[in-house]
């Protein structure tokens, strides 16, 4: 299933003139490093070749990065193409989803007959937590299930610690278990990828979020299980990654670590320190705002419906946000903010203000 957000926010999307805290990326903007090898690797016309199927070099700079084993990374053009290559390698009587969530893997459930669940987080005061007894009662009742875990969570920035997923992955063996770690790097928080996972967990990544790179999507599954690894390879689209994508991040990874990490270390600072401004004065204006380790906190904003937020925030200020009904499990009462300068924040507080006193 396509998108089924509201038509009115495309509307907004990437125009150049209006201040964005809906789309979650890096608020540090693309590394510098990035624009030029851009601009390296067209000039050289890679372009007009296609690129190697295997993607050998980039699967080793991708593993060199992060000190994984290049023989067990698959990259892949999105998360959404990641997620949905598990499933159908894996063939699952049932796939589990955490919620609130966005983008749910219903197509190939759909296509394929598998049955979509979800476990919804409680809330609980400024947090939303993640009730394990729910999910492990679920995997208990029998079948083949693919339990799929968004840590960070998006949109409510509840961290799970490591250990507790390990200890679940543990119980049940025979439970494949995705965890996307999209903004597991902005957030400053411990990967599973610094644990001996095992084979029933596999990792999903991207540097979309992570390098403000929306237009240049680059993806990758990791796992401890060779067979599902060929498998995946089997499953995924001979050329699923351009040669632009395939030269750029093999050079920016293999060439330019030590730059890239600085900027990661930045990165991570200035989110926390920004959100945490953020935090601060959204809730001097009364509003309610959960815990978040990530690069977004999710407000809640009762007798305010989210999609007028939305709307006049865009017509009247030059802000665009997200309603967060769009995510299974929230209501109207909720939008998410993507953490920005505080100059930019400031702009978006005193709209905010403005749009309280009148309701």
């Amino acid at each position: 299933m396509r998108s089924q957000e509201p038509r009115d926010l495309y509307k907004y999307m990437n125009h150049e003139l209006l201040i964005d805290f809906k789309n979650n990326l890096n608020p540090l903007g693309p590394p510098k490093e990035l624009i030029e090898l851009i601009n390296g690797c067209m000039r050289s016309r890679v372009w007009t070749r296609y690129p190697d199927p295997n993607y050998l070099e980039l699967r080793v700079s991708i593993a060199s990065f992060y000190g994984l084993n290049p023989s067990y990374v698959v990259p892949c053009s999105c998360v959404s193409e990641a997620i949905n290559l598990v499933i159908i390698a894996a063939k699952p009587d049932t796939v589990i989803t955490v919620a609130p969530v966005h983008g749910v893997p219903e197509f190939p459930c759909t296509v394929l007959g598998i049955k979509l669940r979800y476990v919804l987080m409680r809330e609980a005061g400024n947090n939303f937590e993640i009730s394990m007894e729910s999910l492990a009662k679920y995997v208990r009742s029998g079948g083949k299930y693919v339990i799929v875990i968004i840590n960070p969570n998006d949109p409510t920035g509840t961290y799970l610690p490591p250990k507790e997923i390990l200890s679940l992955a543990a119980e049940f063996k025979n439970s494949l278990f995705i965890i996307n770690e999209a903004y597991v790097e902005l957030s400053g928080m411990s990967s599973l990828a610094n644990y001996n996972i095992p084979e029933n967990i596999i990792i999903v990544r991207t540097f979309t979020k992570l390098l403000a790179a929306p237009g240049l999507g680059l993806s990758f599954t990791y796992c401890n299980c060779r067979s599902l690894t060929e498998v995946l390879n089997s499953l995924r689209p001979a050329w699923n990654i351009s040669s632009i994508c395939d030269c750029v991040y093999t050079r920016l990874l293999r060439d330019h670590a030590i730059e890239l990490k600085k900027y990661l270390n930045d990165s991570i600072k200035y989110v926390r320190e920004w959100r945490n401004y953020l935090v601060e004065h959204l809730r001097s204006l009364g509003l309610k705002i959960f815990d978040s380790v990530a690069n977004y906190v999710l407000i809640k904003h009762s007798g305010i419906d989210a999609r007028y937020l939305h709307k006049i925030l865009a017509r009247k200020y030059g802000i665009i946000i997200q309603p967060a009904h769009i995510f299974y499990g929230l209501g109207m009462e909720y939008s998410r903010f993507s953490v920005r300068h505080p100059r930019y924040c400031n702009v978006l507080l005193k709209a905010l203000e403005n749009v309280l006193k009148i309701h």
